[in-house]
């Protein structure tokens, strides 16, 4: 993963080939297709490795809250500390940039987006049951608490 990024880095998405990534890797074909089906394959999985720590932040963060007000706040302090941190940014920017234009773009951002948000959903959840966000409908309002947040973070 880490010589693709560097040969992506170098010669852009659509310019890095399996094979400079692999000679760049010192692996041979059938050790990535072992384990990848594509470029595309290949460059979700960077994708999903790199926001890992930031998903499991959140969740810790949010499951550590006393309480489920503490939690949505915990959540949103999270999720603007991400847009904050400039290692995080750069990261992320890297890999936003390049895996637009791969094949399971879309359906990865969204599991993304479920995986930051499921933490919050049930922060929602849990105040729903205590009596602590009596009027609250979870699903909905964690959509629209992600939209927002995550707009701000932009």
């Amino acid at each position: 993963m880490d010589a693709a990024l560097d040969v992506m880095r170098r010669n852009g998405f659509q310019g890095a080939s399996v094979q400079d990534i692999l000679d760049h890797a010192g692996l041979s074909t059938r050790a990535f297709y072992r384990q990848f089906h594509s470029k595309d394959d290949l460059l979700m999985a960077m994708f999903r490795t790199a926001s890992d720590p930031d998903v499991d932040q959140v969740v810790r963060s949010v499951a550590e809250a006393p309480a489920a007000l503490e939690a949505v706040r915990a959540w949103i302090n999270e999720m603007v500390a991400m847009a904050f941190d400039r290692r995080r940014v750069r990261r992320l920017v890297i890999f936003n940039s390049v895996a637009r234009q791969a094949t399971g773009y879309v359906a990865e951002e969204a599991a993304l987006r479920e995986r930051l948000m499921f933490p919050l959903l049930q922060a929602l959840q849990r105040g729903s049951s205590d009596g602590s966000f009596p009027t609250t409908d979870p699903l909905p309002d964690a959509n629209a608490i992600f939209d927002l947040v995550w707009s701000v973070a932009h």
